[in-house]
């Protein structure tokens, strides 16, 4: 069954591909990723077109050596990578970090923004293969096996990094499932899911030396979280996006933090801001949620 649902997404994929895909500026996407777009929605195409012309953000600054940032665009929809490139371009010009895209292999609409803004180097998330697939459903399993109750799952690291809490997380938001009493195929799956994510990363991400940091605005579910975890893990920072057309970003510091929603604070600032600014505070949180009821965001 998982197998199948695995080949109805390249059947997805392969209709994807026709529906946006321009074949022959594919072709020459080929030859050179950084000069063509192969994507044929045309606002896309005209938007590319303006940041080549324009060169917007692209600042000019010393590189200090400071390393690499690494930027990631696993969600699929160019505002949300869009968002985190402007972040690390300014990033970059604060710092000197050097960009690194990380996408999805096939997400040719982020790697085409991705190179309208400058950025070289992409690493792509392949996926496992069904070879892969195989061994870490075999692998999964025999963890599970030893297991009395989903509680000592849930509790299981693997190389420091929390699996079954985040593959936990991962079953309640695709499978829509509030909690899970026992332990099922499903949860084998997304816990083997897991488990590739984190070698995947090690291996092919975090092997390589002056890593400086990360942004990535989605910190849930596998394999994001597991991105997120390994970074905090390896005493890396995290730059993490709040907002739509306005947004702010928060910056985790700690591995304590790899539970800590983006949205949240500081508690010293909160306290600060009470004891000293009660009153305009209060004024101004009224003003913000009567505009959120008004327009119909609040929520």
């Amino acid at each position: 069954i998982f197998e199948a649902k695995a080949l109805k997404k390249k059947f997805y994929l392969i209709e994807y591909f026709i529906k946006n895909i321009n074949f022959i500026e594919y072709i020459k996407f080929l030859s050179n990723r950084s000069k063509f777009n192969p994507i044929k929605i045309r606002e896309f195409k005209k938007y590319i077109k303006n940041i080549k012309s324009k060169q917007t953000l692209n600042f000019s600054f010393k590189n200090k050596k400071n390393g690499y940032l690494l930027v990631e665009s696993f969600i699929n929809h160019p505002a949300y990578s869009l968002s985190n490139i402007v972040i690390g371009k300014y990033l970059q010009k604060i710092k000197g970090f050097e960009m690194i895209g990380v996408v999805r292999k096939f997400d040719y609409k982020s790697e085409v923004l991705f190179r309208a803004f400058g950025v070289k180097k992409l690493i792509f998330f392949t996926g496992a293969n069904i070879f892969e697939r195989i061994y870490y459903l075999l692998k999964a399993a025999s963890i599970n096996f030893k297991f009395k109750n989903i509680n000592q799952s849930l509790n299981y690291k693997y190389e420091g990094i929390d699996v079954g809490m985040f593959a936990h997380d991962t079953y309640i938001r695709y499978l829509g499932i509030p909690t899970i009493k026992n332990i099922d195929s499903n949860y084998i799956i997304f816990f083997a899911e897991t488990l590739y994510a984190i070698n995947f990363f090690k291996k092919k991400i975090f092997q390589k030396k002056n890593i400086s940091g990360l942004i990535q605005s989605e910190t849930q579910f596998t394999p994001l979280n597991i991105l997120f975890q390994i970074t905090l893990n390896n005493n890396l920072d995290v730059f993490s996006r709040i907002g739509i057309e306005k947004f702010t970003v928060r910056h985790y510091t700690k591995w304590s933090q790899r539970y800590s929603n983006r949205m949240s604070f500081s508690q010293k600032l909160f306290d600060y801001i009470y004891l000293n600014y009660k009153k305009k505070g209060l004024i101004y949180f009224n003003k913000l949620y009567l505009s959120k009821i008004k327009n119909k965001i609040f929520g």
